[in-house]
């Protein structure tokens, strides 16, 4: 069987497409499981004794960096059209 070079980049490009979705958020370097990676260091925070109510506190207050971050992107976006 056949195949163009236009089938080709084609199913290339999908198995491309698949890979990157299926990898998740990998560290670009070591290629480890970045929310893993993120679990790992909130126990070690914990095993260094933080106290559990501080450490919720702080990831409370990047979860919200996240959130206000979301808004500011889509003000830029829309500011940009």
């Amino acid at each position: 069987m056949k195949i163009t070079k236009r089938q080709l980049r084609r199913i290339i490009k999908e198995e491309k497409a698949k890979l990157v979705s299926e990898m998740g958020f990998r560290h670009p370097k070591t290629g480890e499981d970045m929310f893993l990676m993120l679990n790992d260091i909130v126990d070690k925070l914990l095993d260094m004794g933080m106290d559990n109510m501080e450490l919720a506190g702080e990831l409370r207050g990047l979860a919200d960096d996240v959130e206000d971050s979301r808004y500011v992107n889509m003000q830029n976006s829309s500011y940009r059209e």
